[in-house]
């Protein structure tokens, strides 16, 4: 018994050119203009359309060739368009269409929406602060228990079927893809049972243990993928991590969730959001909130359970000495020195010397770009916890300080400060949770500031990783990098930027020439590894991807293994994967072992699982894996 594996026939944020193949340009039904192939996976192929009636764009979603004439999947697919299009919610891609070309293919129109994935967010920023990660397991559980109430179980919640989009600067929540869903009501099924018994459908990384044990589902297993997803917005991880899949499914069925507060004692989880997650989590579907909304009601409950966590002291800068906050009936009294303003310049952080070179009006709008990225909370405030001195609330603030400008305006003042600095402004959780109008205030605070020290990278940088961030703001996020790295070349080892510039590339055509650009030119020595990985994962902007590993400087520095999983990523058919497989073990590079393990074997493959996972793997992968694990015995 295997499961489905994870498909990529979701819509991506960003269209592919280069994936376009032979049907880009056909018209569908008399209406739907096919403009290019936007996802592939299992189960289908989705392209991006025009209604050239209505003139505006839609996802069209085609059945794989290799089930066109199969009646059992035609009807299935036909009950499943017909649910799918009952749902009218918010916070649930639209269905408007359904039907099959000339040539047999079944097709489902939708809603297209350009947006990034959950996974995409939570790969990118980890743990999501809470009142985000409410706000969006609430929009989620809306969908689902929405979805509930018309008899449609989704089956394959995942954070991949999930995506996030600003709508006038609120983060909203679509969830997509109910390809997988299965009609139920209470008296009993509707119509001809089409489930063949012993196949999982799924991913296993999020299925309940019902659904891992192959048994009849129903809306309970929704909620527990719901749980395994608010787990891991707010941890950073899933409560079941391997690469095995048997084991993932094994871990379902026996094992106990870690909590919460014992995997992140950093984060301040108290016991109570231990106590919901496990509910949400628990074995028995009847013992888990038996609504989306429940789930959401109790975690919000025991989030705002009260939990003293510690916040660090700001330093003030010496030429501006803070006072201790006054109660009412107390009178003020002279101001109190903190440990930064006792030293020398020698002896200031370097977070207290940027703040330090900036003029007045330098620190107000840098003040002003803070608040934004804040959403407008007062970045300084009180806090509940007591010094240890008196027992009072002390001066605290969240761990960011301004980016600093060299007062004539000619540059960083310090290279040795180039870091500090842009880690002061960029690392602290207003980034992180910024919504994109609050970033775009920021940006605008920000090139106001820019705009009078051109020539600072640090800003520069800053700005580019806010820009990056949303797809509107591709072309300023390369700008503002290219000037950073114009001002500042080992800019270019830091991650993050390099990260940026590699999914920028994969993203969209519209920027892959000046993405290129940086990643042939200065970001050349660090971009090769981010850019296999995102091969690897596939997705929109695969095949730019590998058009640019092709070319110099890339070409000539892929070692064999490197050029032998891109072949395997590559490969179409089974024998092609197999061959590739064979050298791979042969080679005995551990670094194959994941992704080997990734590749699906046995059933559960194609439309609803219906098909068989490359059949000439099966004894392949298994032995090009133990190869390399008795070539490399510490790789398993």
């Amino acid at each position: 018994m295997t499961a489905a594996p994870d498909t990529d026939d979701r819509q991506p944020s960003s269209t592919d050119p280069g994936a376009s193949d032979r049907r880009s340009g056909e018209l569908i039904a008399g209406r739907y203009r096919l403009i290019e192939r936007i996802g592939e996976g299992a189960m289908g192929t989705v392209y991006l359309a025009r209604h050239e009636g209505l003139q505006r764009q839609v996802a069209v979603k085609f059945l794989q060739e290799e089930f066109t004439g199969n009646r059992e999947i035609a009807a299935r697919f036909a009950r499943e368009a017909i649910a799918a299009a009952r749902l009218q919610h918010p916070n649930v891609i639209s269905v408007y269409d359904s039907g099959a070309d000339e040539l047999g293919r079944c097709y489902l129109v939708m809603e297209y929406v350009g947006a990034e994935s959950l996974r995409t967010v939570m790969e990118r920023e980890g743990a999501i602060p809470r009142e985000r990660a409410l706000s969006l397991a609430r929009q989620i559980a809306a969908a689902l228990d929405h979805a509930h109430s018309l008899g449609i179980v989704h089956r394959d919640i995942k954070p991949e079927n999930v995506l996030v989009l600003d709508v006038e600067g609120v983060e909203c929540v679509k969830v997509i893809d109910f390809g997988i869903a299965k009609v139920f009501h209470p008296e009993g099924p509707s119509g001809p049972g089409l489930t063949r018994s012993g196949i999982v459908l799924g991913t296993p990384e999020y299925m309940a243990p019902e659904q891992a044990a192959g048994a009849e589902v129903d809306q309970r297993a929704d909620i527990y993928a719901l749980g395994v997803i608010a787990y891991e917005m707010l941890v950073g991880r899933r409560p079941f991590e391997s690469d095995d899949v048997m084991s993932l499914l094994m871990a379902h069925l026996n094992a106990t969730p870690p909590p919460p507060s014992t995997v992140r004692p950093d984060l301040g989880f108290g016991p109570e959001v231990d106590e919901a997650l496990a509910k949400a989590l628990a074995k028995s579907p009847a013992a888990r909130p038996q609504r989306a909304a429940e789930l959401v009601e109790q975690l919000d409950a025991a989030l705002h359970a009260p939990v003293v966590v510690k916040t660090p002291t700001v330093p003030v800068p010496p030429d501006e000495p803070a006072t201790e906050p006054v109660p009412p009936d107390e009178p003020a009294t002279e101001p109190a020195k903190t440990e930064a303003s006792k030293t020398g310049a020698g002896g200031r952080s370097p977070a207290l010397r940027a703040w330090a070179g900036l003029s007045k009006s330098g620190r107000i709008l840098l003040s002003a770009a803070a608040l934004a990225l804040a959403g407008g909370a007062l970045s300084l405030g009180l806090r509940g916890d007591p010094d240890e001195a008196g027992g009072r609330p002390t001066l605290t603030a969240l761990p960011r300080s301004p980016t600093p400008v060299n007062p004539e305006g000619t540059g960083p003042a310090e290279d040795d400060d180039l870091d500090d600095r842009i880690d002061a402004l960029r690392d602290g959780p207003e980034f992180t949770v910024a919504t994109a109008r609050q970033r775009q205030a920021a940006a605008r605070s920000l090139e106001a500031l820019r705009a009078r020290s051109p020539n600072d990278a640090a800003l520069a940088f800053v700005l580019g990783s806010i820009y990056a961030r949303d797809r509107s703001t591709h072309a300023q996020a390369l700008g503002s990098y290219g000037d950073a790295l114009r001002l500042a070349p080992g800019l270019g080892a830091r991650a993050a930027l390099v990260d940026d510039v590699v999914r920028i590339f994969a993203a969209s055509s519209a920027h892959s020439a000046a993405a290129g650009e940086l990643l042939r030119g200065p970001l050349a020595a660090r971009a090769l590894d981010p850019l296999v990985e995102v091969l690897l994962r596939g997705g929109a902007g695969r095949s730019r991807v590998a058009a640019l590993l092709g070319e110099a400087p890339f070409s000539g520095r892929l070692d064999p293994t490197q050029r032998g999983l891109i072949a395997l990523s590559e490969a179409r058919s089974c024998e092609a994967k197999r061959s590739v497989v064979e050298t791979l073990g042969r080679e005995g590079d551990a670094r194959a072992i994941a992704p080997l393990r990734r590749i699906p074997i046995g059933s559960g493959c194609g439309f609803l699982g219906l098909g068989t996972c490359n059949p000439c793997l099966s004894a392949a992968v298994p032995s090009a894996i133990r190869a390399i694990e008795a070539r490399s015995p510490d790789a398993g």
